[in-house]
């Protein structure tokens, strides 16, 4: 799409290009970077007088909205016949989102034992949300109705990711949120220190963990005020190596336990997926040793 079909609706007959509803006068330009849809706004200088003067005239352009929102106004300004019915629209955004995950991530060591699906829509929901957020900017460039329209579309295609997403996640979100939070198995001095320091060496953990969050997380021990607030421990290895340590020390303690590993850790700064370590167990569980790193790991775990 060319820029000026973006402000087709803000010139006049005469050729002059209106103010938008914040008194600037410019043009809203539309394009994608990396897969991203954004809308980014030229403002003119104070003595341009027709759009054919515009050249030479343009300041530094400001990035105004980023993802869902930048699609939105995209599709809103096209005119009625060239508009996607809202179901196309919502339909080919989220699947092209998908399409773009599942490419970024089939090449991960672990692909094999992920549901790259069910992982994405988390991720999707809290990376669109935080664009939506960043895309407020643009609301003052239109009148109430417009921002009306864009709120509105938006919040439906958060209800329509919604219903894309099955009921086992959606339980998974929400069950047993206080319960939650830790491990509680009782674990000894010595075993703690000794688990802690094989998962240092051993490189699962990286070597700036903090020892009192690690005896929160597997035996939910106080931590120390000066070490406050709690941080998820960094994971370094795969997701199925993660998922036979959870097993392993936590699959008869606690009915929650997937719930809490992804509470307590992070791989790649992202919270693991409760569908990648279950499944990991399952196609795992009698072949363990199948899996690299394992050797070492079941060392430090049975020390």
């Amino acid at each position: 799409m060319h820029s000026k079909d973006l402000i087709s609706l803000n010139i006049s007959n005469t050729g002059q290009v209106a103010c938008w509803a914040n008194g600037k006068t410019g043009e809203l330009s539309y394009f994608k970077s990396d897969g991203v849809h954004c809308i980014r706004f030229f403002e003119m200088s104070d003595d341009m007088k027709h759009y054919s003067s515009v050249e030479g005239k343009k300041k530094s352009p400001i990035l105004l909205a980023r993802g869902f929102i930048g699609c939105c106004i995209h599709q809103t300004f096209q005119e009625a016949e060239a508009r996607k019915d809202t179901k196309t629209m919502f339909e080919d955004y989220l699947n092209d989102k998908l399409n773009q995950y599942e490419l970024q991530h089939r090449g991960d060591p672990d692909v094999l034992f992920r549901d790259l699906e069910s992982e994405f829509y988390s991720y999707h929901k809290e990376s669109e949300a935080q664009l939506a957020q960043q895309s407020e900017a643009i609301f003052p460039y239109f009148n109430d109705d417009k921002v009306a329209e864009i709120k509105s579309f938006t919040e439906n295609y958060f209800r329509y990711v919604d219903s894309r997403i099955s009921d086992e996640i959606k339980r998974q979100d929400t069950a047993e949120p206080q319960r939650s939070l830790h491990f509680t198995r009782d674990f000894t001095t010595d075993e703690q220190e000794k688990l802690f320091d094989g998962l240092i060496n051993g490189g699962f953990l990286p070597k700036e963990t903090i020892y009192s969050h690690f005896c929160y997380v597997f035996s939910g021990t106080a931590i120390l005020d000066n070490e406050k607030p709690f941080e998820p421990l960094k994971w370094l290895k795969t997701a199925a190596l993660l998922a036979y340590m959870i097993d392993t020390l936590f699959g008869d303690t606690n009915t929650s336990h997937w719930k809490i590993a992804c509470n307590c850790f992070t791989i790649g700064n992202k919270k693991p997926n409760i569908d990648t370590l279950k499944n990991a167990v399952s196609k795992h569980k009698n072949d363990w040793k199948t899996i690299k790193g394992h050797k070492r790991l079941a060392e430090i775990l049975s020390a």
